[in-house]
C-alpha cells in the first residue's frame, strides 16, 4: 500500500474530484472502537475525578454488569490499588486501561473473577503487581497480564463489533484515511473484517496482522490458516489482506519494559520476550504457511530493534520469504546508531508515530529513568530518512488519535525542538507521511 493514495469522492454537484489520502500503517481500528464504546476517562486529572465520574456512571446505568473505562493518565493516582477501585463498586469488575494501553488498573472484583487471589501466576513476560503480602494489588502491566482479567471480560457480538468497525471506519475517513493496517488480530477479529467485507460494509483496503505469542504460537499460526481459507472462500474479501503476524519484542520505555542495550537509572535493561532461536523457528513456520506473510515486530528499545533486524537478516539469508516483501519494525523509538543503515540494506519498513514519540520525548519520567546519553536518542527518526530508511506514518490508534496532519504538525514541532530548520523537519515528515 503506497503511503497517499488518491480517492475519489462524489461532491453534491456530481463533480468528481480527486483529492489525497493518508494510509495508516499501524493502528488498532477495532479495538479502539471498542474503547470509543467505553467510558471515557481521559479528561480526569486527578483521583477524586476519576472515582466520581466512575460512581456517576454506575450509578446512571444500573443494570452494568462490568465497568470498562479508558484512558487514565498516570498522573491521575500513585497508588492504583484495587481497594480504592472497590470504594466505587466492590461487586461489579472495574477494568481501566492506562493512556499507552501497557497497564490495567483493576478492583478486586475483576481480580476475583480472573481468580487471582487464590493463585498468583508465573509470567514469562509482564507482571501482576502484588503487595508486601505476595497478593495481586490492582495494577497488572503488559499484555500477559492484563489477559487475565481482559479474557473474563464479556466479549461483543458480530452485529455489536460490525458496529464498532463501522464507527471506526467513519473517524478513520474523516481524518483522510483511506486504507489502514490493523496490527493486533485474536481469533474472532478477523472475522468482524470478512463479514464486514461480505456484507459490503468495509469501505477502505485493510491489512491484517495475527498477533502471536509464545504461549499461543501453535494456535494463532492455526488461526490464521482458518482466516486465510475464509477469504479465499469468499467472493468479497477483496478490500481484505492478511499480510501475517504481529510479533512483540519489547514493552514500552515508561515502564522500564522496552528492552534496551544501555541500562536505565536503575541497572535494568527492560524486558526480552523472545529468544532468537524462537523468533526464527517463527518465522519459518510462517513461512511454510506462505513466503509472502510477513512479520511485524514491535520494537522500542534499541536493543529489541537489534533483535528484529539480525532476526531478518538471517530470514533474509535462508530465502524464507518473497524477494518483493518488506517486513515491519513499529515504533523504533530507540535506535542505536549502528544499526539505522540496516533498515535500507535488509528492505524493512519502519512505522513511525509521530505524536507517541513527542509525548515521550515531552515526559519527565523518561528524564528521570533514562540515562542522559540515552534521552537525547529517543524519537531521533531523522537518522533513519538520513539512512534512507523506508519509513511510514501509523498512529498506533488508540493510544493516539487518527490525525496524519496532526501527526505531521507535531513531527515537525518534536523535530524543531531537536535543533532541526523548519525546512529541514517538513522534508523529514514529507518522507515519513508522504508518497512512496
Amino acid at each position: 500500500m503506497q503511503t497517499v493514495k488518491q480517492s475519489l469522492t462524489k461532491q453534491p454537484s456530481d463533480d468528481t474530484w480527486l483529492v489525497p489520502s493518508f494510509v495508516d500503517r499501524h493502528c488498532h481500528p477495532l479495538f479502539a472502537a471498542r474503547e470509543m464504546a467505553a467510558l471515557d476517562i481521559s479528561h480526569c486529572r486527578n483521583l477524586s475525578e476519576l472515582l466520581e465520574v466512575l460512581t456517576q456512571h454506575l450509578r446512571a446505568n444500573p443494570e452494568l454488569k462490568w465497568l470498562d473505562a479508558t484512558a487514565f493518565d498516570y498522573a491521575a493516582s500513585q497508588d492504583f490499588l484495587a481497594t480504592t477501585l472497590d470504594t466505587v463498586s466492590s461487586q461489579i469488575p472495574i477494568t481501566l486501561h492506562s493512556n499507552d494501553h501497557h497497564a490495567l488498573w483493576v478492583n478486586s472484583a475483576a481480580l476475583r473473577v480472573a481468580g487471582l487471589f487464590e493463585q498468583v501466576p508465573d509470567l514469562s513476560h509482564g507482571e501482576i503487581v502484588v503487595d508486601a503480602s505476595g497478593a495481586p494489588s490492582g495494577l497488572l502491566l503488559e499484555w500477559n497480564a492484563m489477559k487475565l482479567v481482559l479474557d473474563k471480560q464479556p466479549t461483543p457480538s458480530l452485529e455489536e463489533d460490525l458496529a464498532h468497525l463501522k464507527r471506526a471506519q467513519d473517524k478513520l475517513r474523516a481524518a483522510g484515511i483511506s486504507a489502514c493496517s490493523d496490527a493486533w488480530i485474536d481469533p474472532g477479529m478477523g472475522e468482524v473484517y470478512l463479514e464486514a467485507a461480505r456484507r459490503k460494509l468495509l469501505t477502505m483496503p485493510v491489512e491484517l496482522w495475527v498477533r502471536v505469542s509464545q504461549e499461543n504460537s501453535y494456535e494463532q499460526l492455526s488461526y490464521m490458516r482458518e482466516l486465510i481459507a475464509l477469504q479465499q472462500a469468499s467472493e468479497h474479501s477483496n478490500l481484505v489482506k492478511i499480510a501475517g503476524i504481529k510479533i512483540f519484542l519489547d514493552g514500552v520505555l515508561s515502564a522500564k519494559s522496552a528492552w534496551v542495550l544501555d541500562s536505565y537509572q536503575d541497572g535494568s535493561f527492560g524486558s526480552q520476550i523472545w529468544h532468537d532461536s524462537e523468533l526464527l523457528q517463527l518465522l519459518r513456520s510462517l513461512a511454510e504457511i506462505s513466503p509472502k506473510l510477513m512479520p511485524h515486530f514491535h520494537a522500542i528499545g534499541d536493543a529489541a530493534v537489534r533483535q528484529a533486524l539480525d532476526t531478518i537478516a538471517v530470514a533474509r539469508a535462508m530465502n524464507l520469504w518473497s524477494t518483493e516483501c518488506r517486513p515491519v519494525v513499529a515504533h523504533a523509538e530507540l535506535v542505536a546508531t549502528a544499526d539505522c543503515s540496516r533498515f535500507a540494506e535488509l528492505d524493512v519498513e519502519v512505522v513511525i508515530s509521530p505524536q507517541w514519540l513527542a509525548k515521550d520525548t515531552q515526559e519527565d519520567n523518561l528524564r528521570e529513568i533514562l540515562q542522559a546519553n540515552v534521552i537525547e536518542r529517543v524519537g531521533d527518526f531523522a537518522q533513519l530518512v538520513e539512512a534512507n530508511a523506508h519509513l511510514t506514518y501509523g498512529s498506533d490508534w488508540p493510544v493516539s488519535d487518527p490525525q496524519p496532519l496532526r501527526a505531521i504538525e507535531v513531527g515537525v514541532n518534536h523535530l524543531m525542538q531537536r535543533g532541526y530548520s523548519p525546512a529541514q523537519a517538513t522534508k523529514i515528515m514529507w518522507r515519513v507521511c508522504g508518497p512512496k
